[in-house]
């Protein structure tokens, strides 16, 4: 299967990071797919790990790139536990898949103490 190229924003729906890169992706007609958190929701992902495939509200991710970024603002925001640890778990669930996809290209693939809790 080839994949076009499409991009991956993944993190909290209120990082300034993620929006600004959005917005240049969009500047520079580069095709985003989504996964955000945070006060929109979370998006319903499942990992498919015998075929590879994240799914995300049932359309395959079928992405050659990606950013992703632990949700911090949620907690800094309501500062509430749970929302650390659902974006912590959501963080690595996502980190994993990316991981296990040596096709997506990713920031730091090759630093595997970037991704260590």
């Amino acid at each position: 299967m080839t994949i076009k190229p499409r991009l991956l924003l993944a993190g909290g729906d209120t990082d300034p990071q993620l929006v600004r890169l959005l917005k240049r992706a969009a500047l520079h007609d580069i095709p985003v797919h989504c996964l955000l958190t945070g006060q929109s929701g979370s998006p319903r992902l499942h990992w498919d790990i015998h075929r590879n495939r994240l799914l995300d509200d049932d359309k395959e991710v079928a992405v050659s790139a990606a950013f992703i970024r632990q949700d911090v603002f949620a907690y800094l925001k309501s500062n509430n536990a749970q929302d650390n640890s659902a974006a912590r778990e959501w963080f690595v669930s996502v980190s994993g898949w990316l991981l296990s996809s040596p096709d997506i290209a990713l920031c730091n693939r090759r630093l595997p103490a970037v991704w260590r809790g």
